[in-house]
């Protein structure tokens, strides 16, 4: 399953962005980037290894920002139902947070982003067709949508552990939001 979404997220380094592509509201799924607790003497080797895992996903979306100047971005974290209320709201700021700065770092503009973490307050919806849950609406209409509520997931807890820790895994995530696109003036 990690290898599906690795391969999916790989390939957002492989695309090429364009101002005709981008709207208000244009959504890019981002890969749920953790940075590993480490004691003193493995920081720099866990810094490495970030950078060798997520640097060039971090370079293809500052170079989006960058090649967009009129384009102002959100950065949105969420976080799954495990856990206390206060904490994934923190967790999540704390998240997108590391995006932000993280694109920075890679000469990104912070007048054009913004980071927001909403914790487990907006459960995403996903449909469901054939036992398959999608997180983009499959071909045919015979799809069901599907609230990841923490009921709802709750509900696999005892009879399902995969699809339960599937069920949180598609309720984390963090996007990439395209929110003002400012005119252009031409000369």
């Amino acid at each position: 399953m990690n290898n599906l979404f690795l391969f999916f997220f790989t390939g957002l380094v492989n695309l090429s962005y364009s101002q005709d592509s981008l709207y208000v509201g244009k959504t890019w799924m981002l890969p749920e980037v953790r940075r590993s607790i480490c004691t003193r003497s493995g920081v720099v080797l866990a810094e490495l290894e970030f950078q060798k895992e997520y640097g060039k996903i971090f370079d293809s979306i500052a170079q989006l920002i960058k090649s967009n100047i009129n384009v102002h971005f959100e950065i949105r974290n969420y976080t799954d139902s495990r856990g206390h209320d206060t904490a994934n709201l923190s967790l999540s700021q704390y998240r997108a947070n590391d995006w932000i700065k993280s694109l920075l770092d890679k000469g990104a503009n912070p007048k054009q982003l913004v980071d927001l973490g909403f914790g487990e307050s907006m459960p995403r919806t996903v449909c469901l067709k054939d036992s398959i849950y999608y997180v983009s609406k499959p071909d045919e209409d015979e799809d069901i949508p599907i609230l990841l509520s923490e009921e709802y997931i709750m509900s696999f807890h005892k009879k399902d552990k995969g699809i339960f820790d599937l069920l949180h895994l598609l309720n984390r995530r963090s996007e990439l939001v395209v929110v003002l696109i400012d005119e252009i003036e031409k000369e």
